[in-house]
């Protein structure tokens, strides 16, 4: 299956709180960059997911699933005299590896990288 996505936010405030700040960071926000690393008064992100299922066991009402996938994402946060260039956006990927996934809940095991930061996973 694959995904993709866009969003942005820009706060009317120039003096934002945290509350109101966009947030980057985390497993499929700017992979590679810790939950929330990045908080801005503006922000974007752009992201494509890919994930296939690998194989199915059905065991009655007992049923799991394995997955694998990958990610690639791009995204920053500004302050409000930044400048909004493609140059400064950050570019990050996250590879999925194949967990079974259950029907009540959701095992991931991801390794994420963002360009020019350290991987993590």
């Amino acid at each position: 299956m694959l995904f993709a996505s866009v969003e942005a936010q820009r706060s009317s405030d120039l003096a934002t709180s945290y509350g109101s700040a966009y947030r980057l960071g985390g497993f499929l926000r700017i992979s590679g960059l810790a939950q929330d690393q990045l908080l801005g008064t503006r922000g974007g992100l752009m992201r494509l997911l890919y994930y296939r299922e690998l194989t199915r066991f059905d065991l009655g009402s007992l049923t799991q699933r394995m997955y694998a996938g990958f990610s690639v994402e791009a995204g920053a946060v500004y302050g409000p005299l930044d400048s909004v260039s493609w140059a400064s956006l950050r570019r990050a990927g996250s590879g999925l590896e194949p967990r079974r996934i259950r029907r009540a809940g959701v095992v991931v095991d991801a390794m994420g990288a963002d360009r020019g930061a350290k991987r993590t996973g």
